[in-house]
């Protein structure tokens, strides 16, 4: 509800101009009292003036002219094109270059809100969140805060996209957000080996994809999309283009000396670099959760282990091998030290180091 103020200028017993949020009361005559509104949206004005006879009169339809100015302006100001949740999520993927970031949550609200007017989003969004909270994920086990919390920053983030771009009007969505429990899946050597045997063993193709990840902090996408043309085999570096990385920045990695034969025989029919090979045709390589989750359920692994986890394994990796944090900050494309923060802490080979040097300590006592 709006509520307007007002302050008033007097002249003795009489009140000849008052004042309040967008308009002026001013006295012209014997209880005769003239309104002059005014709202500014985005640099055009809005003005109506009209007159009333009493002072109390004059102070209710100076709000309500002011109302009647508002409606004006927004239905001018934004047109809504889009009616759809469906709509609203292709134009933010056709005009927003890296939406591809987040392309799994973004695909998947997409999928759950499709056909939910827009107008009706709160309703929508509420009983997306209803069944992700009691369905179970592909992994058997009910969806994480984290994985919700990433749904709803998806629909927030199209929906503000399509509200700056004027395509849709203003809503009011009220967000859900959870409580999340960082992710802690220590990965051993052990496991290591067990995952890339069996990879062998059930899906070849996923093991240079694999092998490269284990051992240079990178994400899935950046990955998938990589070009055979952005493999440098001379210098032994792999360029992902600014536009194609989460913060959309460019970056290059080192390719590691055991992959070094597979990058160097990337056939040449072959657009990309990483790739499978169907139907007698070289093509890209797409997400592969299914396959990935058949090669793991083929281990005697314990942890849940996700492809995006190998960077967590190969930036610890890399930090007790003695690479200095900033090199492998730039190798991961990270702007900000998520490295210090979530990467290494609670580490096996931390406690191991703290260990040796209590031992040290009571021999040397």
């Amino acid at each position: 509800m709006r509520v307007y103020s007002g302050s008033s200028v007097g002249s003795g017993s009489k009140e000849t101009k008052m004042k309040g949020l967008n308009y002026t009361i001013e006295l012209i005559s014997d209880d005769m009292y003239r309104i002059d509104a005014r709202i500014t949206r985005k640099g055009k004005q809005y003005r109506k003036r009209e007159s009333v006879q009493g002072k109390r009169n004059a102070e209710r339809r100076a709000a309500q002219v002011v109302w009647e100015l508002e409606d004006v302006a927004d239905a001018e100001s934004v047109p809504v094109v889009f009616e759809t949740f469906g709509e609203c999520v292709d134009y933010y993927k056709k005009n927003y270059d890296r939406w591809e970031s987040n392309g799994t949550h973004l695909d998947a609200v997409q999928n759950d809100l499709c056909n939910i007017p827009v107008l009706d989003i709160q309703g929508g969004y509420d009983r997306m969140i209803t069944k992700l909270k009691r369905n179970a994920s592909v992994r058997k086990r009910g969806f994480s805060n984290a994985t919700i919390n990433r749904r709803s920053d998806r629909v927030r983030a199209v929906l503000n996209f399509c509200r700056e771009h004027e395509v849709i009007g203003e809503l009011k969505l009220k967000l859900k957000k959870f409580e999340e429990t960082p992710r802690d899946i220590p990965i051993s050597d052990d496991d290591v080996e067990m995952l890339l045997a069996s990879i062998q063993k059930n899906r070849p193709y996923l093991y240079p994809i694999v092998a490269f990840s284990l051992q240079v902090p990178s994400r899935l996408g950046e990955l998938l999309n990589l070009k055979r043309s952005d493999v440098d085999v001379v210098n032994r570096v792999v360029r992902m283009r600014s536009g194609t990385t989460k913060n959309g920045r460019g970056v290059s990695k080192p390719i590691p000396p055991n992959l070094a034969e597979y990058f160097d025989s990337i056939p040449q029919d072959c657009e990309w670099a990483f790739y499978r090979e169907e139907k007698g045709k070289n093509i890209q390589l797409g997400r592969f959760t299914k396959a990935w989750y058949t090669c793991l359920a083929d281990t005697k692994i314990k942890e849940s282990i996700r492809f995006h986890d190998l960077r967590h394994y190969s930036a610890t990796k890399l930090l007790h091998d003695g690479l200095p944090e900033r090199v492998i900050m730039q190798i991961a494309g990270w702007r900000t030290n998520m490295l210090s923060t979530y990467y290494h802490k609670d580490s096996v080979e931390a406690a191991k180091s703290a260990l040796a040097l209590f031992e040290n300590r009571m021999k040397s006592a």
